[in-house]
């Protein structure tokens, strides 16, 4: 989007995380955050610092006591990934000298800068991300003592097909409930979202003092959804609805609609179709989302394409109104109504009612 814009007169200006991996620090822009489709990147660090005071001399998160060295095979704890980044809890540093903040501080400066070309500007910031850091003030409004911990059925996975019992991030979820961390695990990613919500305000406070005020599309999302131990998976890895599901916000100039909710399932894939129709663009032919313009002007509107996500090659989830259908690749099952079971703990695909 950024680059076809770009070919249509747009400045389009990106800061922190916006493809899968950031621009990074170095004089020389990282390959795979794409810098060609940008005309600038914004360089430096995302995130928060502080992440090493939480691993042991071989990378490895403190809270989950792993033995040293090679003796731990990772496939026992979650893999690599999860062993070094399932860490939460407060840093030191103020947010001012946070990456995430720095980023956001940049698109505000940005937004105060007169600018002759029509832009695209993007603002990523990759908290609540694991790791799950924030400064202290983002932990104590969250004291743990009065932390809600979620709490899953007993017998949550006795209607899940046996291709999708566990992932990889499952023994992650055993070891965080083992070692009673699941706490201060949702209370370090309550704080990550405040910090991330106070970076987004800066830019939005930003925006509305600014001359773009009442000419600007705003578009609020996320990439994925989060699961702290739903159904034993940790973060995204799944086609359950806590996994999938994201915020999704748009305001555009002239907007009549503001501050109502539409309730139909769509796609990230629509954003790009939807910008170019707010925008009175045309659409390349390339093209595969739906726009989202009709939804925008008349909420109360029936979309008539379902959301499909894909996780892993060959798993699908298709969401079609208040239904979530899910199709493995060794053909199993799953069926979920969201009107009646919001959480997915039941799944209709193995009652002999809903199985045909």
């Amino acid at each position: 989007m950024p680059a076809y814009l770009r070919q249509k007169g747009y400045e389009t200006i990106a800061a922190g995380k916006i493809f899968h991996q950031p621009r990074g620090a170095g004089k020389t822009p990282n390959p795979i955050s794409d810098p060609d489709s940008g005309t600038f990147q914004q360089s430096g660090e995302v995130g928060t610092p502080g992440h090493k005071q939480y691993l042991d001399d071989y990378d490895q998160a403190l809270w989950m006591e792993l033995p040293t060295g090679k003796s731990q095979k990772p496939e026992q704890t979650g893999g690599e990934y999860l062993t070094k980044f399932g860490v939460w809890g407060p840093i030191p540093q103020p947010k001012e000298d946070c990456g995430d903040w720095k980023m956001a501080d940049f698109g505000a400066r940005f937004l105060q800068e007169k600018h002759e070309k029509p832009f695209f500007l993007a603002i990523g910031i990759s908290r609540p991300h694991s790791p799950q850091l924030a400064p202290q003030e983002y932990f104590d409004r969250y004291p743990l003592d009065q932390i809600w911990v979620p709490e899953f059925p007993a017998n949550d996975m006795d209607d899940i097909p046996p291709f999708a019992q566990s992932n990889f991030s499952s023994p992650f979820v055993r070891k965080v409930l083992e070692k009673d961390q699941l706490p201060k695990a949702v209370q370090g990613y309550l704080a990550s979202m405040s910090f991330a919500d106070d970076c987004v305000g800066r830019v939005l406070d930003a925006l509305d003092n600014s001359p773009y005020k009442n000419n600007t599309i705003v578009v609020f999302w996320t990439d994925h959804g989060w699961q702290l131990g739903h159904k034993f998976r940790w973060e995204k890895y799944s086609l359950w609805r806590q996994g999938t599901n994201t915020p999704l916000v748009i305001r555009y100039p002239g907007m009549k609609t503001g501050g109502n909710k539409c309730h139909q399932a769509v796609s990230l894939m629509d954003l790009f179709p939807t910008i170019l129709d707010l925008l009175n663009q045309p659409k390349p032919d390339f093209l595969e989302g739906q726009s989202l313009a009709g939804l925008l002007k008349k909420p109360t509107s029936k979309r008539s394409v379902p959301a499909v996500v894909t996780y892993p090659e060959g798993s699908h989830s298709v969401v079609f109104q208040q239904w979530n259908y899910i199709l493995y690749k060794d053909g199993s099952e799953e069926l979920y109504n969201h009107l009646s079971d919001p959480n997915e703990y039941a799944n209709l695909a193995t009652s002999p009612n809903t199985a045909s």
